[in-house]
């Protein structure tokens, strides 16, 4: 009897380090809500990424969000968003009522086809949502040039890529606006829970800070206050009545709101830890996916991703497609890897467009063949982790190779 394998039981490694860190945060018994760590964090990470500034917030669906109230995006408003998006990707343009374009993937990897997106950009397009899958990139510093030129802001969601690189640059270099996640899964974690802007843009960076702790933002002018109008004077102790821009700012327009999307200093902590191990955890996702290679290669039914030699993946998730052959399809080797060797594998991510939301907005199947072709009928996704043993990945090729030889002997029988 084959053990069950299943991924939700992989995710990064929290150990003595980040313990010893937690404890040191509460014995310092400074405010957890902003403390000294999360400054720390922020410089690190943005000196990591390759911006000039980083703010740290409680997810990377929230900088998502905050990403959206930057580029002053409305109603009507028309963004172009990959096909193999995530639904956290684009809740929050869901939520502004912009006008979603899908762009399609290329037919040999997971990434937004340059060409699709020459076809559907416009005059109209106010921003373009990209998402490196897995952590592979190799056109988007092509995508970031082309939409620098047409002064159309880029947005990378990163949740998958602390850090790749390209043409031995990090992410930071390739979009108006970078999207982190550090949740469960992901490459680092900051107690299970945590997200991070990057930028190199002055006024995204301080307006991002403003808006995660429920600032408004808006054009205002001085007030000046008139005692003789009012019932009351300025206060004298402003401990004891905190007046806020009450006496100084008086609002002419509110453009956004801001809401708590704050980072706490423990996490923040924990980030600083796991950042140190970032190298052991990409080169065990870099072994784990080698293994994967390897044995792959040894067949002519399964076919590899192909990205750039001068990308360096940031190992997230490891996809492989299924070829037509004489010996089993996509869905029935899945099926009996599940049902007889207890190998149960989770595939990312459903065709945007073929979400119920927007199938409501008159999205439909069709938007992107490319993919709609590759996540139905030729994509795997194999469990990959930092905390992954190596035995484990073998562990899975073996039960691969007995699902095939399984088909195999089917055939000649």
């Amino acid at each position: 009897m084959f053990k069950v394998i299943k991924e939700k039981n992989l995710g990064s490694s929290l150990g003595k380090q980040e313990i010893d860190i937690l404890i040191e945060v509460i014995k310092k018994k400074n405010t957890l809500t902003r403390g000294p760590y999360l400054e720390k964090f922020e410089k690190i990470f943005a000196k990591m990424c390759g911006s000039k500034y980083a703010v740290a917030v409680s997810s990377c669906t929230a900088a998502l969000k905050i990403s959206t109230q930057l580029l002053r995006l409305k109603q009507g408003d028309e963004v172009i968003v990959q096909a193999n998006a995530f639904w956290k990707t684009v809740v929050a343009l869901v939520e502004k009522k912009v006008l979603l374009k899908i762009v399609d993937v290329n037919k040999n990897n997971f990434q937004m086809s340059f060409e699709d997106l020459q076809n559907k950009i416009t005059r109209k397009t106010k921003a373009v949502y990209l998402v490196t899958m897995g952590g592979s990139t190799d056109n988007i510093e092509k995508i970031h040039n082309f939409c620098k030129n047409r002064n159309i802001p880029l947005i990378q969601d990163c949740a998958h890529s602390v850090f790749y690189k390209l043409n031995n640059k990090p992410p930071g270099n390739f979009a108006d606006i970078n999207c982190f996640s550090f949740s469960t899964l992901k490459n680092i974690t900051t107690l299970g829970e945590g997200g991070m802007i990057t930028t190199d843009r002055e006024i995204f960076a301080d307006e991002a800070k403003k808006l995660r702790d429920g600032w408004p933002i808006g054009k205002f002018v001085k007030y000046e206050y008139n005692y003789q109008k009012n019932f009351f004077s300025k206060p004298i102790n402003t401990n004891f009545l905190k007046p806020g821009d009450y006496f100084y700012h008086d609002w002419k327009t509110l453009e956004e709101v801001g809401s708590t999307y704050k980072m706490n200093d423990a996490q923040a902590a924990v980030g600083i830890v796991q950042l140190k191990k970032l190298q052991f955890f990409l080169k065990k996702r870099k072994k784990i996916s080698n293994l994967y290679n390897n044995f792959l290669k040894k067949y002519s039914f399964f076919k590899l991703q192909k990205y750039s030699s001068k990308l360096l993946s940031s190992y997230h998730l490891y996809s492989f497609f299924v070829e037509k052959n004489n010996y089993f399809d996509r869905d029935n080797f899945v099926e009996r890897l599940e049902k007889k060797y207890n190998l149960i594998l989770t595939n990312r991510y459903w065709p945007i467009h073929m979400h119920p939301i927007l199938r409501l907005k008159k999205h439909k199947i069709g938007e992107a063949k490319n993919f709609e072709e590759i996540y139905f009928k030729k994509q795997i996704d194999l469990p990959i982790s930092a905390i992954m043993s190596l035995k484990e990945a073998r562990e899975v090729i073996k039960r691969l190779k007995i699902c095939v030889d399984s088909f195999r002997e089917d055939k000649i029988n």
